[in-house]
């Protein structure tokens, strides 16, 4: 995927009940989440440049089935008092659009074997909607522990409300840190205890992919009932993508 301080996240609206909390390990279980990452319908991106990149190619085939990368402005990176610099944005609207073709070809000029012409054209004629950053969706001030908190609690808001009942979000790590921080439900906790401890204690690796259960119908502040890391099945569901690679339009910036 293109190199950003972003992860991936398959997030599925569940109301299933618990259930026993080895069975994440299971082979059986990770075909079952793996056919659900191959299968949804739904693909969202915080609206920095570099987002959108990892959904637009590492994600491609899953981009083939959705038909659109939908551009999420609550899903951005918090830009704070310790990285004035970052969720800067250039360009909203249709730009943005422009502006990813653009960086891919320079990006595939630079790093042979990245991106072919066939990829390429498929993600030139692919569609961006851009609704929600039709306007400039960036500030020129920092956001505030408070105003961050209700911008991911509207966030959870948006993905309950979906009409899918799958949909993969690319975004980055302090939003992680958020959602999985505060809207976790405490049985998440005992299942996934470890694991949730070390996403959310530190950096999430570039390119990790999380899958998420919610379930809305149990608690509508804490919906998130179970996570598993299916980060080793990245490049089993998007065999023919590079797993790594960098950003033309870097970290920080747009």
């Amino acid at each position: 995927a293109i190199r950003a301080s972003a992860a991936l996240s398959g997030v599925a609206r569940s109301s299933a009940a618990d259930g026993d909390g080895g069975a994440a390990a299971d082979e059986e279980q990770r075909a079952a989440l793996l056919s659900l990452l191959q299968g949804t319908h739904a693909l969202w991106s915080s609206p920095l440049t570099r987002a959108v990149q990892t959904a637009q190619l590492a994600l491609l085939p899953l981009l083939e089935a959705a038909g659109v990368v939908e551009v999420k402005a609550n899903a951005r990176q918090r830009r704070g008092l310790t990285n004035p610099n970052m969720s800067i944005g250039t360009v909203s609207g249709d730009a943005m659009r422009h502006r990813c073709v653009e960086k891919f070809r320079e990006l595939a000029a630079s790093e042979q074997g990245l991106c072919d012409e066939a990829s390429l054209e498929q993600i030139e004629a692919s569609e961006l909607d851009t609704v929600e950053a039709e306007a400039r969706w960036w500030s020129d001030k920092t956001e505030s522990e408070r105003d961050f908190q209700a911008r991911v609690a509207e966030l959870v808001s948006q993905i309950r409300y979906s009409p899918h009942e799958s949909l993969v979000l690319v975004t980055h790590d302090d939003v992680f840190h958020e959602l999985l921080g505060r809207h976790t439900h405490t049985s998440a906790h005992v299942r996934q205890g470890p694991l949730l401890k070390q996403i959310t204690s530190g950096s999430v690796p570039s390119c990790q992919l999380l899958w998420c259960c919610m379930d809305f119908g149990r608690e509508h502040a804490q919906p998130i009932t179970d996570v598993v890391d299916m980060s080793s099945l990245l490049q089993v569901a998007m065999p023919q993508q590079p797993r790594r690679g960098r950003s033309v339009s870097g970290r920080g910036s747009e």
